[in-house]
């Protein structure tokens, strides 16, 4: 069962057996002169036994806790084998010094014991039974003084132990919500929550009761609940209806009148504008609002807020609330509301006719006079733009579904007029070698570098973007914090690129590799000695590239073993880089990782083969089949390895944070998973891109001339391999050479074509020597 509301006792089991005697010995003191109250009506007094003999405890403590007026009383025990119990007693003052106190108990039935006081608050006592045994120890007479009244107080109630049907520990609070006759009760842990009444009776200077109809013990449910003293003391709690009880210890806190935190602030306004007053206040029970105007009450302005709506001069003057309760009240300051007559907008600069291509960023902006505040709306095509509420309206990544007439209307409470004639946005499609980027650009990295052109790779980190330029440059953009933007002085000669978390990494023409940024695993530091290098790949914190001869080294962060290459791999073709897992394609169409597996993202697909490319994300891997398929794997939390359904014909992949990207032969792009930055919304008219590139939360394309290079796979039988690319490249000659090492020379194969379903093939005879195999457009 809940515990109920009640205030109780710490306590011990005592039975008391029939015909107990109890004499209370003074304690010697020094002033012999100390006097017996006049009364303990009401009061608490405890006894702490020191010595005892069977039947009764050798130890322990009690009290008595008085229940009603005078009469009746509670034994609750404190520590030991005492039982609670209840009784009545009466109180006589003997002389000046003593007085005696008979008690009858319900536990020990006719049972009648005579105490007597020898000082006012404390002393010793000897309790004995006629029937043989004793009791001896020292009484303390609680004095404290209690409220006259605890209207709204918030009583605060520790339960330490209890037994069936209250909860043996918890606390809960007693929570007025009026003047003090009803309340909530909160409970705080261990106790539900409860509602009821109930009501106080300060039966002296020394105590006072609240007596409670509890919502959860139902109607019948009434019990007393004794105070000590005005602010804490312990409670005893006991249903008059069953057995059990509760004992802890309680505070209260006197109500307060209301008090005013923030008040109204003075305003200027405009005639016909809309003005709020605000007023943040606290106080016991529940509080009340009053609006002034000039000192005199406004009617039905009755909230912690005042609004005057279409604002006119009348309405000028000093404004204040009046906030109260039932302890007191308080007024806040004066505010003065002025208001001033109206201007109408009149727009001085007009939107300008732009026109971009997709991918570039546009503003539209607007100047205009008159009184303040002035509302804009911006309108595409004569429809109001949702959120477009400036005096600019600006477009950080424009696409062909942008394009028409935009215009704004400008108001304020004196008129309204709308730009004239309207901007029009013209969109083209993107310029060959440019680079568009969308999605999550909190650090500019999807604002491409005006003038960027001749692009043909790209690459995307965490906040920063690169690419790559046919003349072997490279330039970035984006976040710099660690350098990660910031290509190195004189830099030429590469040929790729990639993106880590913080860093950047480059592969020049020789084999070599450059990288920058953030260093604090070593990503940065390329191995002593490392050349003959044919790709690169980046993740969060690491670093990896692929050798000439097949051969992978990483290097950078390894918590997860993603830098442990597996021991003996070889004749892998292409690496990625996840955030902390690293995966390798080999060249006969089948896929290795490591690392990282929280997510079961270098767990390869049982069967996966005639893989032809690899990426991986944060904590997911992609790879496209040598069929246009694409398949992945590994955390799915926002969809980012659920392949849209009929997708095909795929010439590229890559992976972020939590979204895929795919770039399809005929130059579309198609991307899914996480979106709140936009990163998949591909920018409309979006086509001839050649290359992609995915960052933790935008994306990054090339737009090229032509559709993107084809991807080429062998396959071989007896003594013939055969190089297969998909059917939609045409006009491709296929060219062998012995190495990679500059200068590389390559040399026209001449085997005989085939077609098959959606490809095109080439066999070439197997001769026993090591040759590496591309395609190219004479």
């Amino acid at each position: 069962m809940k515990t109920r509301p009640h205030i109780t006792l710490s306590l011990i089991a005592w039975k008391f057996l029939p015909l107990l005697l109890l004499a209370c010995l003074a304690t010697p003191t020094a002033d012999v002169r100390a006097q017996s109250p006049n009364s303990i009506a009401g009061r608490t007094f405890q006894l702490t036994i020191s010595s005892g003999s069977f039947p009764l405890a050798s130890s322990g403590s009690y009290r008595f806790l008085p229940s009603a007026l005078d009469s009746a009383y509670a034994i609750v025990p404190i520590s030991g084998s005492i039982a609670a119990s209840s009784g009545t007693h009466t109180y006589t003052k003997t002389g000046l010094n003593t007085a005696s106190l008979a008690l009858a108990d319900s536990v020990g039935g006719a049972l009648t014991v005579n105490c007597t006081f020898s000082t006012a608050n404390s002393g010793s006592f000897v309790l004995t039974r006629s029937g043989g045994g004793s009791q001896s120890g020292t009484f303390f007479l609680f004095s404290g003084t209690s409220p006259a009244s605890l209207a709204g107080y918030t009583i605060t109630v520790i339960v330490t132990s209890g037994a069936s049907p209250y909860a043996s520990t918890g606390s809960y609070q007693f929570l007025p919500a009026s003047s003090g006759s009803t309340y909530n009760i909160v409970g705080i842990s261990g106790v539900a929550n409860s509602s009821g009444t109930y009501s106080y009776t300060r039966n002296s200077t020394m105590t006072g009761y609240i007596s409670y109809n509890d919502s959860i013990g139902g109607s019948g449910f009434t019990d007393t609940l004794s105070f000590d003293s005005a602010t804490t003391g312990t409670l005893f709690l006991r249903k008059s209806t069953a057995g059990g009880y509760q004992t802890g210890t309680f505070t209260m806190a006197a109500p307060t009148s209301p008090s005013i935190s923030t008040h109204p602030q003075s305003q200027t306004v405009a005639v016909g504008s809309s003005v709020t007053f605000n007023v943040v206040a606290s106080g016991s029970g529940s509080v009340a609002y009053q609006w002034r105007k000039n000192g005199s009450n406004i009617s039905g302005a009755n909230g912690s807020s005042y609004t005057i709506s279409n604002v006119q001069t009348a309405d000028a003057g000093p404004y204040d609330v009046v906030v109260s309760n039932f302890v007191g009240t308080a007024t806040s300051s004066a505010a003065t509301l002025t208001v001033v007559s109206q201007t109408a907008p009149s727009i001085t600069d007009q939107p300008v006719s732009r026109t971009v291509r997709v991918g570039q960023a546009v503003s539209f902006n607007v100047t205009a006079t008159g009184t303040a505040p002035l509302a804009y709306q911006w309108r595409k095509d004569g429809t109001n733009l949702v959120g477009a509420t400036n005096g600019s309206y600006s477009l950080p990544t424009v696409g062909t579904n942008h394009a028409g007439s935009y215009s704004v209307a400008v108001n304020n409470g004196a008129g309204s007029t709308t730009s004239a004639p309207p901007a029009v946005l013209t969109v083209n499609a993107a310029t060959p070698g440019t680079v568009v980027a969308w999605g999550h650009n909190h650090l500019g990295q999807t604002t491409v570098p005006a003038g960027l052109t001749g692009a043909t790779a790209v690459a995307a980190g965490e906040s920063h973007s690169a690419a790559l330029r046919a003349d072997g440059t490279a330039v970035s953009w984006g976040d710099a914090l660690y350098g990660q933007s910031s290509v190195p002085a004189g830099l030429n000669g590469v040929t790729a690129i990639v993106a880590g978390y913080y860093h950047t990494v480059g592969l020049k023409n020789d084999g070599m590799v450059v990288a920058w940024g953030y260093n604090d695993n070593g990503q940065t530091t390329i191995p002593a000695g490392l050349s003959g290098v044919v790709a690169i790949a980046a993740g969060n914190y690491h670093t990896v590239a692929l050798k000439n001869d097949g051969r992978v080294v990483a290097w950078g962060n390894n918590d997860n073993g993603q830098t442990t290459v597996p021991a003996g791999l070889s004749a892998v073709m292409s690496i990625a880089a996840g955030g902390y897992h690293t995966v390798g394609l080999k060249n006969d169409g089948t896929v290795v990782a490591w690392g990282d597996n929280a997510y079961g993202q270098t767990t390869v697909p049982p069967g996966l083969s005639g893989v032809v490319a690899i990426a991986a994300g944060e904590r997911h891997t992609v790879t496209l089949k040598n069929d246009g398929v694409v398949v992945a794997w590994g955390l799915n939390n926002s969809g980012q390895t659920t392949v849209p359904a009929g997708l095909g014909g795929v010439a590229s992949i890559a992976a972020g944070v939590y979204h895929t990207v795919a770039l399809k032969h005929d130059g579309v792009v198609v991307a899914w998973g996480y979106n709140n930055y936009g990163q998949t919304t591909v920018p409309a008219g979006l086509s001839g891109v050649t290359a992609i590139e995915a960052g933790s939360y935008h994306t990054v394309a090339v737009v090229g001339t032509g559709i993107p290079a084809p991807t080429i796979t062998m396959t071989s039988a007896a003594n013939n391999m055969t190089l297969v690319w998909p059917n939609t490249a045409t006009g491709y000659q296929v060219e062998s050479t012995l190495n990679l090492l500059a200068p590389v020379l390559w040399n026209t194969e001449t085997g005989s074509f085939q077609t098959g379903i959606g490809t095109i093939g080439m066999v070439l005879p197997v001769t026993g020597t090591k040759k590496f195999y591309r395609l190219t457009k004479p």
